[in-house]
């Protein structure tokens, strides 16, 4: 049945696979990311844990699908297909101006998004009448 299965995967067109494989992949990173946070909400929730421990896990993920770790067997494999290296800094720079309109985009749409669609607004979790005022510039600086 395996061979079978490596035999289907390997009559696909390589785009196809590149495809697929991405997303399995972003799906494994993206459901593991979610693990710290539910995490924070269940245990200590005054501590906001969740961004450090998701950074290591991110980090280990990475170093895994890079090529780093166990088994010694796909090894090889991983470090071939991650395709790790240095960034040259022109790609880098021409990849800013999308992240930054992505990012823009992601919260904009966000925001636009009850408008549009049945989904729930942000909420914040302060109650913002119990918080106090902040303190006015004019009392705070001398009068000359």
């Amino acid at each position: 049945m395996l061979g079978k299965l490596k035999a289907a995967w390997s009559r696909l067109p390589i785009i196809v696979r590149a495809i697929v494989g991405g997303l399995i992949i972003l799906e494994i990173g993206s459901d593991l990311t979610v693990l710290p946070l539910f995490g924070n909400l269940k245990f200590h929730p005054e501590i906001p844990w969740a961004f450090p421990a998701t950074c290591l896990l991110l980090a280990a993920f990475w170093a895994w699908f890079s090529g780093r770790g166990p088994p010694a067997s796909t090894r090889d494999a991983r470090r071939t297909c991650s395709r790790s290296g240095r960034i040259p800094a022109r790609l880098w720079l021409a990849a800013l101006p999308v992240i930054a309109f992505g990012t823009v985009m992601l919260i904009a749409l966000r925001l636009v998004g009850p408008y549009l669609m049945p989904i729930a607004a942000p909420r914040s979790p302060y109650r913002f009448r119990r918080t106090p005022p902040p303190p006015s510039w004019e009392r705070s600086w001398p009068s000359p």
